[in-house]
């Protein structure tokens, strides 16, 4: 997270070195003002940036938005992709069984997907090269989630460490899998930098609630360890997107 931070702050200072020009052109009609150029698209290069500074990445958001300037505010549109994946063997593990020199583990891993529409306004405040926008939006889409869990032996090796040993790994033991519609709202603090009249940077974060409403499930689990697939509630604090937007 920490190189994250430091790359985008490599952005925003090559944003800062070629923004020369007013932000924003505008046409007044009955003394409100309305942007020359009042359509806005663009997409989310957080995952490119965490791509090129990480070679595993567990939660991935891909986002596609469009924008109209009413003035002081922007209605806009967005398209999005959200996957969170935690894999054996990265996840958390619970210890079954011990003897001397080996110990029976069951480890755990989730895949989390949606698929959503969202639809919204925020409001802009400030001119020029930067500006701040604060906004909400409605959150329509699909979702599913699986959980899978792999009980193993880790044998204990010449060196004292614990291993899976090569070629042992099985299929997972227990198995589940919701499909979900998905219902939520989000919230977005966000900083514009503009690059050119037409180019900008945005900056913001995101925090969104999610309600899942179980369509379907399946579970496969003959040690019953996993629960039932279930509507379920969502938060999450920690979005932070990095958009390119181009205006026309």
């Amino acid at each position: 997270m920490n190189k994250f931070l430091v790359l985008t702050l490599a952005l925003f200072s090559f944003s800062i070195h070629f923004s020369q020009l007013d932000s924003t052109d505008y046409a007044v009609d009955d003394s409100i003002y309305f942007e020359d150029r009042p359509n806005y698209i663009g997409f989310n290069i957080s995952p490119l940036v965490a791509g090129i500074i990480s070679d595993y990445n567990k939660d991935v958001k891909f986002t596609l938005v469009y924008k109209r300037n009413i003035g002081v505010k922007n209605l806009r549109f967005s398209m999005n992709h959200h996957r969170t994946v935690n894999r054996f063997p990265y996840d958390s593990y619970d210890i079954i069984s011990t003897t001397d020199t080996s110990y029976d583990a069951r480890f755990y891993s989730i895949d989390y997907q949606s698929y959503d529409l969202r639809f919204g306004l925020e409001e802009l405040k400030g001119y020029r090269h930067a500006r701040l926008h604060i906004g909400a939006d409605i959150i329509l889409g699909y979702a599913s989630y699986g959980e899978d869990y792999f009980t193993e032996t880790l044998q204990q090796d010449s060196g004292g460490n614990y291993r899976v040993p090569e070629g042992s790994i099985t299929g997972p033991t227990g198995h589940s899998m919701g499909d979900y519609l998905n219902l939520g709202v989000d919230v977005s603090f966000g900083f514009d930098w503009f690059l050119s009249d037409e180019f900008l940077f945005t900056f913001q974060m995101t925090p969104q609630f999610n309600y899942n409403i179980l369509l379907s499930g399946t579970k496969e689990d003959d040690q019953n360890v996993l629960g039932d697939p279930d509507n379920f509630a969502d938060f999450k604090l920690t979005y932070f997107d990095v958009m390119l937007i181009y205006k026309f």
